[in-house]
């Protein structure tokens, strides 16, 4: 009958005289207690093996559906986003045109005084090469005299022209459109943040 190695080599050892059971009995005993359990146990880590890859693979499902939908949602944001910068740039580029036709609308006005002007002193000049100082001298005093009043309306300043009224125009306007640029530069930058 088997007994234990230590227990024969070591006499005084604590488990002195112990007593081993044999192969046979140790393997048919295994078998009848151990391996049921242990396969039992094999089973029962294989489901839970096999759950947490079904977990596993639905949760990659749903990372990847929202993903894909986060992604939509992205691209239909730039669609939206590129839509409302066209209609911006639109309005921007109407609300520079507005500008500059009011601009030139104002300019316009003021060159047909200015022209206007020009067309008098012309008239002016080809009465005054006319003038005749032979003859009747009534008529030659009324012509100095109407000569003299147009050279006084002449010297007198343009409203809006001259003493700086054309550089103020200028200012203006281009005060204008900077104001202009400005506010729609701030509403682009509103419509961005």
């Amino acid at each position: 009958e088997p007994i234990c190695a230590e227990c024969v080599v070591h006499h005084g050892a604590r488990h002195h005289g112990h007593r081993v059971m044999k192969l046979s009995e140790a393997f048919q005993r295994l078998a009848e207690e151990e391996i049921p359990r242990m396969e039992q146990v094999g089973r029962e880590r294989a489901e839970d093996r096999a759950h947490a890859c079904q977990r596993a693979d639905g949760l990659r499902r749903d990372l990847t559906t929202t993903i894909s939908q986060g992604r939509q949602r992205i691209k239909d944001a730039f669609v939206r986003l590129r839509s409302s910068l066209h209609q911006k740039e639109a309005q921007l580029l109407a609300g520079l045109e507005e500008s500059a036709q009011a601009a030139d609308g104002l300019v316009g006005e003021r060159l047909a005084v200015v022209e206007e002007r020009a067309g008098e002193i012309w008239a002016t000049h080809v009465s005054l090469s006319k003038f005749d100082t032979k003859g009747d001298e009534v008529k030659s005093l009324n012509s100095y005299a109407a000569a003299r009043v147009l050279m006084r309306e002449f010297l007198e300043p343009l409203p809006g022209v001259d003493d700086g009224g054309l550089a103020a125009l200028l200012d203006g306007l281009q005060r204008q459109l900077r104001e202009t640029m400005a506010e729609q530069a701030g509403a682009v930058a509103d419509f961005t943040s």
